[in-house]
């Protein structure tokens, strides 16, 4: 039976109970491996999905600003040219909250973005209050406090996506493993187009791997290579792609693992890929294939 799309296995994987998602198998692992080492990648990218507006210049690491349901189903997701709305104290509060938890002063930011949140309730910046004072409750170690943040954000809201990649984030950190999945696995099927939707399958892969879940790990990081590849996550697909091979028990192919590495360098150092090259994963590649080459391969 023809393997579909990678895309619609992940969409069904969401729907399946955990335990059923571990024994998911498809044939399509084999073949991105394959077609990796043979650069012959069949790309099936992602369409554009309606999720974020343009942020405002002063916050470039904040989430999305919020939007209405309606605006999502007909804009779709723009990389620049759209105006914030003008500046007011509720921004201004957000500013300073934000440059005052980079600086460490967690008290005073949490107390910037309480009052947003208490003050402009319905204005356009208090679900990415919500957003940085979920973060700010994670620097604190509170985690409770911080899954109940992104709760608060509503699904029409264009926050929404940021929210659950966030707590799919504190799950996994308190090893929460079917929550964190679960989270993960909403971003990369519901919003395919949104800049967190590749970061939640890598992530995914990496919790399927610890599970000792190569099949699944594998098939998380084959939908980054086929489906984004023009993202910054592309190197960290390739890395667990030939993490899977080296350590998983029932996937494990050291020849193919080396052969998956050396191909990484070679996109870094020979293609000069500029994902590839910039990736802080490249010395620790290098690291793998020495580790191989001394223990498997006996090169000098």
């Amino acid at each position: 039976m023809k393997f579909f799309t990678i895309t619609l296995c992940a969409a069904i994987l969401c729907t399946l109970p955990l335990s059923a998602q571990y024994q998911y198998r498809t044939d399509d692992n084999a073949e991105i491996v394959r077609s990796i080492l043979d650069d012959n990648v069949q790309v099936k990218k992602q369409p554009g999905a309606a999720v974020q507006i343009q942020q405002p210049a002063e916050t470039a690491d904040a989430p999305a600003q919020q939007t209405t349901a309606a605006a999502r189903r007909t804009q779709k997701k723009k990389k620049g040219g759209e105006l914030p709305p003008a500046a007011g104290p509720d921004k201004t509060l957000l500013v300073t909250g934000i440059n005052l938890l980079e600086a460490g002063n967690d008290p005073a930011a949490i107390e910037k973005f309480r009052q947003i949140k208490e003050k402009y309730t319905t204005g356009v910046y208090s679900d990415q209050a919500s957003i940085w004072l979920a973060r700010a409750y994670i620097k604190q170690g509170k985690y409770r406090e911080a899954i109940d943040e992104t709760e608060k954000i509503a699904e029409d809201s264009g926050e929404y996506p940021a929210a659950v990649y966030l707590s799919g984030q504190i799950y996994a950190t308190q090893k929460q493993y079917d929550k964190a999945l679960d989270a993960y696995c909403r971003i990369s099927s519901r919003f395919p187009g949104h800049d967190l939707a590749d970061k939640a399958l890598i992530e995914s892969g990496k919790i399927y791997l610890s599970m000792k879940n190569g099949s699944q790990a594998l098939s998380s990081a084959a939908i980054v290579v086929r489906s984004y590849p023009d993202r910054e996550t592309l190197p960290d697909a390739y890395f667990l792609i030939g993490q899977v091979l080296e350590k998983d028990p029932s996937l494990r192919d050291i020849e193919k693992a080396r052969l998956v590495f050396k191909k990484f360098v070679y996109r870094a150092e020979v293609e000069k890929a500029d994902s590839f090259a910039k990736s802080p994963l490249l010395d620790r590649v290098k690291r793998e294939i020495d580790y191989l080459d001394r223990n498997f391969f006996r090169t000098k």
